[in-house]
């Protein structure tokens, strides 16, 4: 699996696909970043990082997010591998 070193942290790509697709989904639900966060009881920053790319969701943090957007877990880490196999074409 391909990764990235940011802020000496080590995020893989599935990882980065996983929060950019459940932050579109927020954004399109209109789900405020702070409802998010009070469920996953962090701060608004934690989620500010985790939607930038700088931090990754627990697996139990990935289905509160998930459970807020009223989303199945299974289906974004789903949809997440489809876009990284077809961004790196390893189809």
């Amino acid at each position: 699996m391909v990764e990235i070193k940011n802020d000496s942290m080590e995020l893989n790509i599935l990882d980065i696909a996983i929060t950019t697709l459940l932050r579109d989904k927020r954004k399109k639900l209109c789900v405020p970043m702070l409802e998010i966060a009070r469920c996953l009881d962090k701060t608004h920053g934690f989620i500010g990082l985790v939607e930038s790319g700088k931090r990754s969701l627990s697996v139990g943090e990935l289905e509160i997010y998930c459970n807020v957007l009223c989303v199945k877990m299974e289906d974004v880490i789903a949809e997440a591998k489809k876009k990284v196999m077809f961004q790196f074409d390893l189809t």
